[in-house]
This record gives structure tokens, sequence and C-alpha cells, in this order.
């Protein structure tokens, strides 16, 4: 792993702990028949670890193309393996929100048949 691949993942988990240590208050001090509020609670945890990307340079807002990731295909691994991960967790701790979450309202083969359907 490169030393700019470690600088810029340091970066950014340096800046996580105050958001993440807010999220777990929140969902410790809600109550847990109040589902909305902890959804809205794991929609404000996501959009401020989404802004923490920009300062610390996972991604760039100007150029081209306008929105650019890093580089570095490690950065990109750890993204999308904290992606892969936090599914899991919300799964895992969040067990009444995950209920919430709609994988298929009918039948799985019927959604793909009508996804890949050809645009007129």
């Amino acid at each position: 792993m490169a030393p700019d691949t470690l600088s810029v993942l340091l970066d950014y988990l340096l800046r996580l702990p105050p958001i993440i240590g807010v999220l777990i208050a929140g969902l410790y001090f809600t109550p847990a028949l109040r589902q909305g509020l902890r959804v809205l609670i794991l929609i404000a945890a996501f959009i401020c670890l989404r802004d923490q990307m920009t300062p610390a340079g996972l991604w760039a807002l100007s150029g081209q193309p306008p929105l650019r990731f890093h580089a570095n295909p490690w950065v990109l691994f750890f993204l999308g393996s904290a992606s892969m991960v936090s599914p899991v967790l919300i799964r895992t701790f969040l067990a009444q929100c995950w209920q919430l979450v709609v994988g298929f309202k009918a039948s799985p083969v019927a959604g793909l048949a009508v996804g890949t359907w050809p645009a007129a």
C-alpha cells in the first residue's frame, strides 16, 4: 500500500469518531419504537460521513469529470468494503429498522424481468 493511500485513509478515519459518537449516542437514547427517528439519524450520519470525504481528498468536485473519486485502488477498496459492512452492521444492531428494508415486493424473477425489459 502506498504512503499516499495511508495518509488519505488516515485523514478520513480521523474525521469519523465525532460523527460515529453522535450516531451511537443518538441511536442509544432513541426509543426502539421510534423507528422513523432512527432512520432519520442513519440518513443524517450517512450525509455527514459522505461530506467528510471531500476535505479528506477521497473525491474532488471539480475538473473533468466533475466528480472524481481517488485514483488509488486501495482507497476505493476500503470505501467499497465499508459500504458492504454497513448494511450488515445495521441488520445486526438495528433489527427493527432492518424490517423496513424491502428487498422484493413480488417475485424476484418478475422484478428481474421488468428491470431488464428494453426501453421503448
